[in-house]
């Protein structure tokens, strides 16, 4: 294992202690930790937000009072190494004298878990996705860890709704819903302008361009996206196709592109960090995921001001704005037909467009509910955790 990485970031101190466990930095759930950590900075407690792989090359903002990145590699959170991690873990505890840990998704809910009946703290498990727990050996996970009296987190309707079918416990009593927020006036803030956000990702400033920021996995639908791009060129010449992200669907997304004589109508920018500062390149926002917890990508967009269409799964239907379209999933004809109603506006049209896209972020997904709500469960699970005497 690398030598661990530490960054303290000095602020006041507090009367208790939370850990925040999370993956790794430079993902969707670094960006929602940031802000769960900034719903207790008014508090009279300390944050450490802790990562097990990467190092803090990047620093986050100032919301947690420490940095904590493991650094490990992959084979030290497999097998029978996972527990001798999860040992060092349960020393980190205790030497910092956590009172309360959140963790994100399932690796990090479970290594949390193998060491909560030794540290005797209340823990916090966010849910962030649908389908997280289909495989039968999170489920069996999962209901021990509802049995054990784990409060959890859903960040949509869609993903308690999914947990709750599993029929393994979950119920208002251990689960609630606390929607993804974000900083609108810190992702306006870093806005690339319109000429510099095409000239970094190589787009034309005449391009009529549609684009999409998402991991390149099936579960996006980037393959039904691709397949509406030819009815698209024909419809607009001018039109382009722009996908920030990557993944290990990106060689068959590729291969499709250069068969269909695609490559002037398709821009793949690759992995960007901070994606959605580029969201001022593009005309129309469009999330065609066949699956999502709650989507960022969509509510960053929003921020920008952008017109947006999506698929109609319930997670993303739940989020768009009354006047946006919604296509059925894998279906590119439906995405031909939404993007062309936008795309065959006027400039002035699709700025009025954007214009209700932000009102609407504004109106349902800024920071004051969703910080509101963190800190309320989690004062209110350190005072049950006191009340029974721990």
């Amino acid at each position: 294992m690398k030598e661990q990485l530490v960054v303290d970031i000095q602020k006041n101190g507090g009367s208790f202690t939370i850990l925040q466990l999370q993956s790794k930095l430079n993902i969707a759930d670094s960006d929602l930790g940031e802000e769960i950590a900034g719903a207790m900075t008014e508090e009279n407690c300390s944050v450490i937000t802790a990562f097990l792989k990467g190092r803090a090359e990047r620093q986050l903002g100032t919301q947690a009072n420490e940095i904590k990145c493991f650094d490990l590699t992959e084979w030290s959170l497999k097998g029978i190494a996972r527990y001798f991690f999860a040992w060092k873990l349960y020393r980190y505890c205790r030497l910092k004298k956590v009172d309360l840990i959140i963790a994100h998704r399932f690796k990090q809910i479970h290594l949390v878990h193998l060491i909560s009946r030794w540290l005797k703290v209340p823990v916090i498990g966010v849910v962030h996705g649908v389908g997280d727990y289909d495989r039968l050996q999170r489920r069996l996970a999962l209901r021990s860890f509802l049995s054990r009296g784990s409060k959890f987190v859903a960040v949509s309707e869609s993903v308690k709704r999914y947990l709750q079918d599993l029929n393994l416990g979950a119920d208002d009593t251990n689960l609630q819903v606390i929607n993804n927020a974000i900083d609108i006036d810190a992702a306006t803030a870093t806005l690339l302008s319109r000429v510099r956000a095409r000239q970094e990702l190589g787009i034309s400033s005449e391009a009529l361009v549609v684009g999409t920021v998402g991991r390149m996995v099936p579960v996006k639908g980037h393959m039904s996206l691709l397949k509406a791009v030819p009815k698209l060129r024909k419809l607009y010449p001018n039109f382009q196709l722009v996908i920030i992200g990557d993944g290990r669907e990106r060689k068959a997304l590729q291969s499709f592109v250069d068969e269909c004589g695609l490559q002037a109508a398709v821009v793949f920018a690759g992995w960007k960090d901070n994606a959605s500062r580029f969201m001022s390149a593009f005309d129309v926002f469009i999330l065609p995921s066949r699956s999502e917890g709650l989507p960022l990508a969509l509510l960053e967009a929003m921020s920008a001001s952008l017109p947006v269409v999506g698929s109609d799964i319930d997670a993303i239907k739940s989020v768009l704005p009354s006047y946006s379209e919604s296509f059925s999933v894998d279906d590119s004809q439906a995405i031909v037909q939404s993007l062309e109603k936008l795309l065959s506006l006027t400039k002035e049209q699709r700025k009025s467009s954007g214009a209700l896209s932000y009102a609407h972020v504004c109106r349902n997904h800024g920071l004051e509910d969703f910080h509101n709500s963190y800190r309320a469960l989690m004062s209110s699970q350190l005072e049950i955790h006191d009340s029974h005497g721990a």
